[in-house]
């Protein structure tokens, strides 16, 4: 039941937020992400090719997250108190091109980043399915953070 809540919460959450009528002229290649990793920081551009100012959501989770036993974003921006019940995104300015979005600290392991963007002049909406729900335009990016090791080895 709490998954169900939690999910449904991001859900209306997001899509309230995210959901605005795809014109014609907008496609899905005009948004889109990438997600790089150095060290433990994890860097996601949001490459906004649709002449269009944004607003936008990003959320990193584990690879196979459940929201039941991992009730939290490993790392986001833009999403607010969106896991709370009642909760909402702040959802974060783009200009056009590209906007980098640097996350620091993240543990190493491998995340999946999902993300959502809807023109603020009614352009259209992109983003993965769990952040606008009905609309999505792709899948989520997987990015793998591994830290190197320390250059002396343990000293224990």
């Amino acid at each position: 039941m709490r998954t169900r809540l939690i999910l449904s919460s991001i859900a209306a959450a997001t899509l309230a937020m995210l959901t605005v009528p795809a014109v014609a002229s907008a496609a899905p290649n005009d948004v889109y992400i990438s997600a790089t990793a150095g060290g433990s920081t994890v860097t996601v551009t949001v490459h906004n090719n649709s002449g269009a100012p944004l607003n936008c959501g990003i959320f990193g989770t584990k690879s196979g997250w459940n929201p039941e036993v991992e009730p939290s974003f490993v790392f986001s921006k833009g999403m607010g108190n969106t896991l709370e019940e009642g909760g909402a995104p702040d959802l974060f300015p783009v200009a056009a091109g590209d906007t980098a979005v640097p996350f620091r600290g993240v543990p190493d392991g491998t995340y999946n980043v999902d993300w959502g963007c809807y023109s603020t002049t009614g352009l259209g909406t992109w983003g993965t399915k769990a952040a606008v729900s009905s609309g999505a335009t792709t899948e989520p990016t997987p990015v793998t953070v591994q830290s190197p090791p320390p250059l002396f080895g343990s000293l224990g």
